[in-house]
Formats: structure tokens, sequence, C-alpha cells
């Protein structure tokens, strides 16, 4: 993301522009939204501190190790009947 930034920052940078203000809006706004949308993008990844904390997750989703659980839903997706009989089994029917 950063290199795609840099270029199009860039890009922008070296075009030709009638004056140097209507330049220094469009480099400044694209260099703010991509810097918007990085800030964005880094406060999201971490729900649990940040500007943006989310104080009602779960405790299960902070303890739950996501590599097992995408294994287990991959293998129940490609294998429904064989869980399927488990999950009866489970519950005793």
């Amino acid at each position: 993301m950063l290199m795609l930034s840099l270029f199009l920052i860039g890009g922008f940078a070296v075009m030709h522009y009638p004056d140097a203000v209507s330049g220094f809006i469009c480099v400044g706004t694209t260099t703010y939204l991509l810097t918007l949308i990085m800030v964005v993008i880094m406060e999201i990844d971490d729900p649990c501190s940040g500007v943006w904390f989310i104080k009602d997750i779960p405790e299960d989703w902070l303890t739950m190790d996501v590599k097992q659980y995408r294994r287990e839903r991959n293998h129940r997706s490609n294998h429904p009947e064989t869980h399927e009989h488990q999950d009866l089994a489970k519950t005793g029917t």
C-alpha cells in the first residue's frame, strides 16, 4: 500500500498543472486521502486498542486460534456430510 501511495503521489506531482495552486491542491488532497485510508486500515486492524476501541468483543474471539478456526471451518464446508453426523452425535439425537 505504501508503494502504491508513493507512485500515485509521484504521478500527480509530475503532471503539468496550469498553476502551482491547483497542483498543490491536487497533490495535497491525494496525499491526505491516502494517509486517511492508511490510518483507518491500521485502526481497524487492532480493535482492542486505538481510537476505535470496541469494548464488547466476546472473550472467545480474543483467545481463539485463528488458523485452527479457519482450518475447521474450511474442512466443515468441504465435508458437510461428515460433520452432520458428528453434530447429531453431540446433541444426542
